[in-house]
């Protein structure tokens, strides 16, 4: 084999790592949202039974936390502090008992999500 040969097969050869290192960082961070997600879906619709909404707003947001740190490097900032602040939104309203401003904030927790979710999804523009 030349040495022109072997050149291009490590150059294959770390792309295909590289490619391969992307897809899997955003398959996990998509399943962390999908997560997500499904919590904003078993969010009580009323504050009926407050504890239960402050107890699920409560890890809504610390699970957000954690998923932001990682998704920081990746999403734009502006729409992953959104989802933040509806977080913290969500979670205030449940503690103080204010049932317009909770299903408002839920609703645009469950929206901000979802942009991240498009956001993250793999693409060319994310490779490169």
């Amino acid at each position: 084999m030349s040495h022109f040969q072997k050149q291009i097969l490590s150059c294959l050869l770390v792309f295909l790592l590289l490619f391969s290192s992307c897809a899997l960082l955003s398959y996990h961070h998509t399943q962390s949202l999908r997560e997500l997600l499904a919590l904003c879906d078993c969010l009580p619709s009323s504050l009926q039974e407050q504890e239960d909404a402050l107890l699920k707003a409560s890890e809504l947001e610390g699970k957000l936390k954690k998923a932001g740190t990682s998704l920081a490097f990746f999403v734009n900032y502006e729409q992953l502090n959104t989802a933040y602040l509806a977080a913290a939104t969500l979670k205030s309203a449940a503690e103080q008992g204010d049932e317009r401003e909770y299903a408002r904030a839920a609703v645009a927790l469950k929206e901000a999500i979802g942009t991240l979710l498009r956001a993250e999804r793999l693409s060319l523009e994310g490779l490169i």
